[in-house]
């Protein structure tokens, strides 16, 4: 998970972060609008959504209290906002993906399984899905293959190209058209868990915007993006066309390069967005995060593990990324992208 060399995959679930308007593989030729698009199908809807989101993430704060302190991940599925998330995932999913008794499903397994088991409170994951909403419906398969392994093969010529002064010095001028902001959420800096990422920037020359400092306690997956979205979004909408976004893990990343170097490398590949990728559907393939869709319900608890074949019942880690590659799932410990979009 090194900056420099950060590995390329299209996310379905992080498309949304600012980065360039991108192409959606797979799909006819011109329906290359963002895969969040199809949640937001009207202004009503859009209005709609905001409300509900607005509702969730006040209720999955209550609820990661309640699951610490009560031992009760559960509460709120009762909620009219949770209501209106699934029946948004349903309409959703493809015809078949969604069975009868879903819904139920849901509260079954939250109760069923220890408070400890449960990765996050159902609410959070609806929360987090209507701040960063993905399409459940992308069936990308074969066409994104193709062109991870066009892109994999466009990047081995380019290193084995001959590098000419004329070269370094064009891309040098490229990358000076261009701002970078380098950030991490760290809530718990008294821990000092984050001091390698800070020394490591340091040394290569790289101010880096530890965000979040202030909550001084763990926060979950569906808060975090909560914190990236709100840093990303006091970007002046003038300097967006021309800054370069870069978030990372703040405990386990280190900064190898300077500035210069990641941003050419990240110019060099020409996508809206670079995020780096593992082996691990995490933690899509743990409950609440599967979403109860497929057969995730069916697979033992305790045989999950890393590792193509644990996921072949799972719809969102089997269906909607890439095959034929071992590193086919993003991680979000590290991504680049142009901040081109309002998140808000």
């Amino acid at each position: 998970r090194m900056v420099e060399s950060l590995p390329l995959v299209l996310s379905a679930a992080l498309l949304f972060l600012m980065a360039a308007p991108p192409r959606v593989l797979g799909r006819n030729e011109g329906q290359h609008s963002p895969a969040f698009v199809s949640v937001f199908r009207s202004e009503e809807n859009a209005r709609q959504v905001k409300g509900v989101r607005d509702s969730l993430k006040g209720l999955c704060v209550d609820a990661r209290r309640a699951k610490s302190e009560l031992g009760n991940p559960c509460v709120y599925m009762e909620s009219d906002a949770f209501k209106f998330f699934l029946k948004t995932v349903n309409a959703q999913v493809p015809e078949g993906q969604v069975t009868r008794g879903w819904e139920a499903k849901w509260y079954t397994e939250c109760r069923r399984l220890p408070a400890n088991d449960v990765h996050e409170p159902p609410v959070c994951v609806a929360y987090a899905y209507f701040l960063l909403p993905f399409d459940l419906a992308f069936g990308g398969g074969d066409a994104l293959s193709d062109c991870v392994e066009r892109q994999q093969q466009r990047q081995q010529q380019e290193q084995e190209r001959p590098l000419s002064s004329s070269d370094h010095n064009s891309r040098c001028d490229e990358a000076a058209k261009y701002d970078i902001k380098v950030f991490a959420v760290e809530s718990k800096p008294e821990d000092k868990k984050h001091c390698t990422l800070a020394r490591s920037a340091c040394r290569n020359g790289i101010d880096v915007d530890f965000i979040g400092t202030n909550i001084r306690r763990e926060i979950p997956t569906s808060l975090k993006f909560k914190h990236i979205v709100e840093y990303l979004s006091k970007i002046p909408p003038g300097k967006r066309k021309t800054t370069i976004v870069v978030n990372l893990d703040a405990r386990d990343v280190l900064i190898q390069r300077g500035v210069d170097v990641l941003v050419a490398r990240f110019l060099e590949i020409g996508a809206g967005m670079v995020i780096s990728a593992e082996s691990n559907c995490w933690p899509t393939h743990l409950y609440p995060g599967n979403m109860m869709l497929g057969d995730a319900y069916n697979e033992p608890r305790r045989d999950l593990g890393i590792g193509r074949s644990k996921f072949k019942h799972f719809y969102i880690c089997d269906k909607l990324f890439p095959t034929g590659s071992h590193n086919r799932w993003p991680n979000g410990g590290a991504f680049v992208g142009l901040c081109v979009r309002d998140c808000t």
